[in-house]
């Protein structure tokens, strides 16, 4: 009798774990596509900036990270652009938004 409540205890805890609790898996990186944050789409676009056009590899790597220079490459951003037509519309405020912040352009 008591192995039996033991079994039936556990099948309903389990079932409560699986069931009971909602899942929320997030990606690390820029994967938040929802409404969004100033906070967010600052880091969404200081991530994306650092990873995708200063890089060692990347295009602008030997950029000087002041006012000045990353206002020169901010046409490059564009949807047209060296970079920008390879980076989605989100992306693309991302780091713009992140350079506007950044180095107050």
């Amino acid at each position: 009798m008591i192995n039996k409540a033991i079994r039936w205890i556990s099948l309903v805890l389990i079932q409560v774990m699986l069931i009971g609790f909602p899942v929320h898996v997030s990606a690390s990186g820029h994967a938040n596509y929802g409404a969004g944050t100033r906070a967010s789409d600052y880091e969404t676009g200081k991530k994306i900036f650092f990873e995708q056009v200063v890089c060692s590899t990347c295009p602008y790597s030997d950029l000087n990270l002041n006012a000045t220079e990353v206002a020169a490459i901010r046409p490059a951003l564009e949807t047209s652009g060296d970079l920008g037509q390879f980076m989605s519309l989100r992306d693309r405020r991302s780091v713009q938004y992140f350079i506007s912040k950044r180095f107050n352009l």
